[in-house]
């Protein structure tokens, strides 16, 4: 997705939002330095972190114009996707 994301527009952000009532794996800092190493060769993309905010605040908070999401698995509870 991040591939594509990158061709598509000028400037592409990959952002981490901060959920206090969760718990990693990995530290925040652990998380952006690991996307930061794997992305590194787009020049054309940032990876930063936000929270105590909505997603859609957060965009427009740095301009965003449009915004790339993936699909998460509700394979955990058994739940499946509408057809």
């Amino acid at each position: 997705m991040i591939e594509q994301g990158v061709k598509l527009f000028d400037s592409l952000i990959v952002a981490i939002g901060i959920n206090p009532e969760k718990q990693y794996t990995f530290s925040l800092e652990e998380r952006l330095s690991m996307l930061r190493e794997s992305l590194k060769q787009f020049q054309n993309l940032s990876v930063t972190s936000f929270s105590n905010q909505y997603l859609i605040d957060y965009a427009q908070s740095v301009g965003a114009t449009h915004m790339l999401r993936g699909i998460r698995s509700e394979s955990v509870s058994g739940s499946k996707l509408p057809a």
